[in-house]
């Protein structure tokens, strides 16, 4: 749980170098994936919390028991972006030991749960100190 996306201070995220790739990579995936919506985000010291809307055109339920990776689905998505950091800070000799292997993910069911989560994401840096991954 080190601190590789930046500080914060006063409730202020502050992004080095890293953290500032990391989020302009998220902020492009709207630009740069047709069925992928980044709603909102935040990259905090030493993790990355996004609502990201998925539109699929096939409405076909496909599952993947630990084959190849789906195009498309959510997996596919955050392994490109935690590649696309990686790769990242590895041409820039930035400190960085990578991610954990896995994700945790929910589905949004209704408006009260997003409004929950949305406010969650925005208020991230301003409650940090309680954050069960807060690490000075």
């Amino acid at each position: 749980m080190k601190n590789f996306f930046g500080y914060i201070e006063n409730g202020i995220m502050y992004l080095n170098e890293l953290g500032k790739f990391a989020c302009e990579y998220m902020e492009n995936i709207n630009t740069n994936k047709e069925n992928a919506r980044i709603i909102n985000h935040v990259i905090m010291p030493n993790h990355v919390h996004a609502i990201i809307k998925l539109k699929n055109k096939k409405s076909e339920k496909r599952s993947n028991n630990f084959g190849p990776l789906i195009p498309g689905s959510l997996s596919s998505l955050i392994n490109h972006y935690k590649g696309g950091v990686t790769k990242y800070a590895n041409r820039n000799n930035l400190p960085w030991n990578g991610w954990h292997e896995r994700f945790h993910d929910n589905i949004i069911r209704d408006f009260n749960q997003y409004e929950k989560i949305n406010d969650y994401i925005t208020n991230n840096p301003i409650n940090w100190n309680s954050d069960r991954y807060f690490h000075q």
